[in-house]
Formats: structure tokens, C-alpha cells, sequence
């Protein structure tokens, strides 16, 4: 994401906390909310109202959870999921982080497409 400059401008904000905790979950740009209905929208489209309403508080509780230290590490789990130890290379700034773990709730991708770490 930080080799499209538009992208990394909408999500720096959420990079910018000097802290990892349950605050950085809420960090979010305007125009990242301005643009997020764009990534919803056919999911919205396609389940009733009460699942998606589900599937947003759902997301929230999981980005409070993968923004956190607490949890080390979760062994097997680390094979398919993106855990909290996986996402904190993602925010981390050291060089060998930048560029990492780019998957959502699946680790999977990034293990395929060697951008993890």
C-alpha cells in the first residue's frame, strides 16, 4: 500500500500512533471514511440488513482485537488467520516490516503472495 501514494495517504493516520493498543483501531483518516462505503457496498447489497449490521459490529470487535499486545502468539492459528502478532509487523516501521502483512482477517494471502513476515 505504500507504493500507491493516494492509499497511503488515506491509511497513514491509522499508521501514525506512536502506541499499538486499542486506540489505533479508531484511528482512521476522514477520507477513509469518506471511501470505505466503496468496499461494503456489494456486501451490503447482497445480505439482509440484520447480517450485515452483524458482520460491521463483528469487524469492529476484530480490529480491537488485532490492534493489541496482549495476545503473543496463538500457534496454529498463525498459519490461517492475521493475528495481533502478525499485524503488529504490519505496523511496524522498521524496514524489514514495511510492505507486510497486508490480509485482513486471512494470513493466507500474504503467506502465498511471500508478503509477510
Amino acid at each position: 500500500m505504500s507504493e500507491v501514494s493516494f492509499m497511503w495517504a488515506a491509511h497513514q493516520v491509522h499508521h501514525s500512533s506512536e502506541f499499538y493498543n486499542l486506540t489505533t483501531a479508531l484511528r482512521q483518516s476522514l477520507s477513509q471514511q469518506f471511501t470505505a462505503w466503496i468496499f461494503y457496498l456489494p456486501l451490503a447489497l447482497a445480505v439482509p440488513p440484520s447480517i450485515f449490521a452483524v458482520h460491521i459490529q463483528l469487524n469492529l470487535l476484530y480490529q480491537f482485537w488485532i490492534h493489541t499486545e496482549l495476545i503473543k502468539d496463538l500457534g496454529p492459528l498463525e498459519w490461517i488467520i492475521n493475528t495481533p502478532k502478525h499485524h503488529r509487523v504490519h505496523h511496524g516501521r522498521n524496514l524489514y516490516c514495511i510492505d507486510k502483512n497486508y490480509g485482513g482477517i486471512l494470513i493466507v494471502w500474504d503467506r502465498l503472495f511471500e508478503d509477510r513476515d
